[in-house]
């Protein structure tokens, strides 16, 4: 983990980068009566992309570059995804790498002496429940899928994993994945089980909400962590009165 992984907190060009990303996924959730239409390959994958210039532009080190890497390489698997069929094993390819990205930025942030809370045992356990289930649910469809999904249920799951022990504080991240792992099983049970009602409307709100939290709430937690203690910014604004 490095000491300051935020180089500083977002200025006017960050905010309108963020507020045009959320734009943009806004027009794309109402969109699906019209998909696909001339460039709705772009719109989705500037969703994300521009999400990752904003890690970019803010963070330092291997944060930096596993955050920016996890997020450009969901925006590719976006874009693979809405070109068509052909390309879902290697929308799919793009998200797992994703993916690994996440869960390498996430061990970083294990505590140290590592110790498992009673609620972190509990949401380990329900994520592993639920993705065992996702798997039993969608094995009979899978076909010549089996092994690829397989892989993807155990890398998001370990993803997963890695965010909720990692023992941040704003639970804005942990939520984040979460959503991603929602959003990929309801992929899943449209495509290899059953179609479900307004499909694309729930896998892209809780996708999306999903990639908003982890970098957003990923951003949080290094700022949180390098703003001074209570008691320091108290001690430090007594000296500042005294030397006036």
């Amino acid at each position: 983990m490095s000491a300051n992984a935020l180089a500083r907190w977002f200025n006017k060009t960050d905010w309108r980068l963020l507020w045009i990303s959320i734009a943009c996924a806004t027009i794309y959730f109402f969109s699906p009566p019209w998909r696909p239409f001339a460039g709705s390959w772009a719109l989705k994958g500037a969703c994300v992309a521009l999400l990752a210039v904003v890690a970019w532009r803010l963070l330092l080190g291997r944060e930096r570059y596993l955050m920016t890497a996890a997020l450009l390489l969901s925006s590719a698997g976006d874009v693979l995804l809405a070109l068509g069929n052909r390309f879902f094993v290697y929308g799919l390819g793009a998200f797992l790498l994703a993916h690994l990205c996440y869960g390498a930025l996430f061990v970083l942030y294990r505590p140290s002496p590592f110790r498992v809370r009673a609620d972190q045992w509990a949401l380990v356990a329900a994520v592993l429940l639920y993705s065992v289930a996702l798997g039993w649910r969608v094995w009979p469809g899978l076909g010549d899928m089996k092994w690829p999904v397989v892989a993807y249920i155990a890398v998001i799951t370990l993803m997963v994993t890695a965010a909720a022990l990692a023992g941040f504080v704003t639970q804005l991240v942990v939520l984040g994945a979460v959503l991603f792992l929602i959003s990929d099983s309801l992929i899943g049970l449209d495509r290899f089980h059953q179609k479900l009602a307004y499909a694309d409307y729930w896998i892209w709100g809780t996708y999306y909400l999903g990639q908003l939290g982890l970098a957003m709430g990923f951003l949080r937690e290094l700022r949180r962590q390098q703003m001074p203690a209570p008691e320091t910014a108290k001690k430090k604004k007594k000296q500042r009165n005294k030397r006036k």
